[in-house]
């Protein structure tokens, strides 16, 4: 059971951490630190512990700040 939490930690900082570069790198977008500030006190503030369905919103919340910030600045320079 330990090497499957290990796993999947090691694949949420893996994944947050190379949408944080791609976002950086092509489009100077400082938005994933922003949704980890504001999700960890959410769960702090909730009572609730950061468990895999944590990780799980995060990866995706991500990925939704990440498409649209995409989209946004796309549609900015056109």
């Amino acid at each position: 059971m330990l090497r499957q939490d290990v796993d999947a930690g090691s694949a949420f900082a893996v994944s947050i951490i190379l949408i944080y570069l791609v976002l950086v790198g092509y489009y100077r977008s400082f938005a994933i630190p922003l949704t980890v500030i504001g999700v960890l006190p959410g769960n702090a503030i909730m009572g609730q512990y950061f468990t895999a369905t944590s990780m799980i919103g995060i990866i995706a919340l991500a990925g939704i700040v990440a498409r649209n910030s995409l989209l946004l600045i796309d549609f900015i320079l056109e």
